[in-house]
């Protein structure tokens, strides 16, 4: 029994020196050959177009910045990432999210900003630890009536959304938290 107790205890430390929390990846390649392993994940100004739907494998991936790239869309798959807190996708193309974005419940800073969104899922408000949103520099419309469940919102910026029309309880909401 003591061997299997050692053998044991040296696969836990092996398992755990493989793991880098602080490592930054800087390709999606590499990343992908031990997804489990990716806590920070950055592919900033890469000129990607789409990400595989592989992307949902990164289960511990905390921060995630994609910021500069030609996405358009994002893979139903991204909700997977469940343990994401900081998500940058600032200066894409995206037109929509997916319905599965409502699953990133740990999400504290997410930017938007610079995209061609027009609207918001309507599960947006159950990203109830968000306490940073650029949304500016997008086409949107109008914000989904859940908006108002982000309790935790400190920094709100909805700039250069010349068309956006905010309903009285939003406008409610932003006032009361004292956000612009």
């Amino acid at each position: 029994m003591k061997p299997f107790v050692v053998l044991l205890g040296w696969m836990l430390i092996s398992v755990a020196a493989t793991a880098q929390p602080d490592k930054t990846y800087a390709s999606l390649e590499e990343a992908l050959k031990n997804p489990e392993q990716v806590y920070k994940l950055q592919l900033r100004y890469n000129g990607l177009t789409q990400l595989p739907e592989g992307i949902g494998k990164f289960i511990n991936l905390v921060k995630l910045d994609l910021r500069g790239n030609l996405l358009t869309t994002l893979p139903e798959s991204f909700g997977m990432l469940r343990k994401l807190e900081v998500l940058d996708l600032g200066d894409n193309k995206l037109t929509s999210l997916p319905e599965s974005f409502a699953m990133l419940l740990h999400l504290k800073e997410l930017n938007l900003r610079f995209n061609q969104l027009e609207y918001l899922p309507e599960t947006f408000g159950r990203l109830g630890k968000l306490q940073q949103l650029d949304l500016s520099g997008n086409q949107l419309l109008v914000l989904p009536p859940n908006f108002i469940q982000l309790s935790n919102l400190l920094l709100l910026d909805l700039s250069r959304n010349p068309q956006l029309q905010l309903s009285e309880p939003i406008r409610a909401f932003i006032r009361e938290k004292k956000l612009k």
